[in-house]
């Protein structure tokens, strides 16, 4: 957990919805694709903007901040908890392909205050929450300096490694990680179990190691309102994300929370 920093705004804002609409976790997020503002490289700028935005409710003004973005759940004021998109286009709340981003922003900021207040916005605080971004990439790893090191020098360390292995155990290198060839019969089972002794004998002293690391920073952003992180109704746990995935601090997902269980009532 990161450093609570409570915020003290003025009044309303929202998030923005999609030009394609898509579910996530049985609710409906929306992105717009629209050319995103510059910000700087400090995340509490970007975390600062959002709660700004969602307590002035000046959405038009302020929809490039929210651009390309997924921004979590769509509420309905009406009940306590979100619908799925299929039921939501049922009950006629929402027509496929035709989404009003401002009404939907001006939902999640009402929904907000019709749980926590009429000043919900206005005495939030949140607390960072570092998380594993969706995408990783590949790292070398110099296990005796703990150093990254470019994949070219990570493969011909690895090289070296093996080459002397091989010629000490009197073994074709090649062979040592040639399954086609064991597979062809060129290598008998007999021979083929006593490369992956060898294998197994020396592997943990490789001199490097391949790593998969998040691509990007991403953190979630844990919000109170009024000191409260859950509603009388029951919802709770509300955040969104924000990452550098773009060499600079985003939006990277809007409002979500979670919806309270509900027992089921009447004959099955």
């Amino acid at each position: 957990m990161g450093k609570v920093i409570t915020m003290k705004l003025t009044k309303k804002i929202f998030i923005l919805f999609l030009l394609s609409t898509i579910i996530i976790g049985g609710s409906i997020v929306l992105s717009l694709p629209i050319t995103a503002q510059k910000n700087t490289d400090d995340p509490s700028n970007i975390i600062n903007k959002y709660l700004e935005v969602m307590t002035t409710g000046n959405f038009e003004k302020d929809m490039a901040f929210f651009a390309n973005v997924p921004v979590g759940m769509k509420p309905y004021i009406t009940q306590t908890y979100s619908l799925p998109l299929e039921e939501a286009e049922k009950k006629g709340l929402v027509q496929k392909g035709k989404v009003d981003y401002v009404s939907i922003l001006n939902e999640q900021r009402d929904f907000v205050i019709s749980l926590f207040g009429e000043d919900a916005w206005l005495n939030t605080e949140y607390s960072l929450e570092k998380v594993n971004s969706p995408e990783v990439k590949e790292q070398w790893i110099e296990k005796s300096t703990k150093k990254i090191i470019s994949e070219e020098t990570g493969l011909s360390k690895l090289k070296n490694y093996w080459d002397k292995i091989s010629e000490k155990e009197g073994i074709n290198p090649e062979e040592l990680f040639s399954h086609s060839k064991l597979a062809s019969g060129k290598i008998t089972n007999e021979k083929a179990l006593k490369l992956k002794k060898i294998k197994d004998k020396y592997q943990d002293n490789e001199p490097v190691e391949l790593q998969l690391v998040p691509f990007y920073e991403l953190y979630k952003v844990n919000l109170t309102f009024n000191g409260a992180d859950t509603a009388e109704t029951g919802e709770s746990n509300f955040y969104f994300y924000i990452s550098n995935k773009h060499d600079k601090w985003s939006m990277f997902d809007g409002l979500h929370w979670n919806i309270p269980f509900e027992e089921p009532t009447g004959d099955i």
